[in-house]
């Protein structure tokens, strides 16, 4: 019997040059941190704001999420959805053990209307009153739902073995907790939290990063 005919390995070939895209970044004197990329196949810019919340509650901080687009001085939670749905857009907000993360999207033609918005939303959420109650008790019924399911029983108390009484030990906030926050204390928190020092924008789409970078500074300096 012929033993198979081995063959050698063909040598690789050169490593394809990487080529990022056009990019830019700077640090505003606020201290927020702008990057822009130019990323051209659609029309369209997608926008992540990273703000810490490191030793925050994580109950005040779902629901200053939950809120954050529900009416600022000058907009109503609707004019906001208004807005941002008239340059084909979205915005919101997850909060997690140790940041807010907005997210935010529209046509490159709307970001400067985007950027408006959230702007006002970040310097001026009211999180109203009405509005915040049924936030409260729909973040307290799916935190109640959430933690009677099996799984996240088991993912709770696993947590708890691998951080203890750290604040990544609890990813779903208890539903009693919830309940009993109030709408003073998340607008206490927003002043005193949602601060533009280390906190960083990601643009990326269809944008020249420097002029991105200026329309950032304009509207979030």
């Amino acid at each position: 019997m012929n033993a198979p005919a081995v063959r050698p390995l063909p040598d690789l070939e050169p490593a394809a040059p990487l080529v990022l895209p056009p990019q830019a970044e700077t640090v505003l004197p606020s201290g927020l941190t702008v990057v822009a990329i130019a990323r051209r196949s659609t029309p369209l810019v997608e926008a992540r704001l990273w703000v810490p919340m490191a030793e925050v509650d994580i109950a005040e901080g779902a629901l200053l999420a939950q809120t954050l687009f529900s009416g600022t001085g000058t907009r109503s939670a609707a004019v906001i959805a208004e807005e941002t749905q008239a340059v084909g857009g979205s915005l919101d907000c997850g909060a997690s053990p140790d940041r807010w993360l907005v997210r935010g999207d529209c046509l490159a033609s709307g970001l400067d209307r985007l950027l408006e918005v959230l702007a006002d939303a970040l310097c001026d959420a009211r999180h109203p009153s009405r509005e915040f109650s049924i936030e409260r008790d729909r973040l307290a019924d799916r935190s109640r739902v959430t933690l009677s399911q099996p799984p996240a029983l088991a993912k709770a108390e696993l947590l708890k073995r691998f951080y203890g009484a750290h604040p990544y030990a609890v990813e779903t906030p208890d539903p009693e907790r919830v309940g009993a926050v109030e709408a003073e204390q998340v607008r206490a928190l927003h002043e005193r939290r949602m601060r533009p020092d280390g906190a960083v924008l990601v643009l990326v789409g269809d944008l020249d990063p420097d002029e991105a970078i200026e329309l950032a500074g304009r509207r979030l300096g």
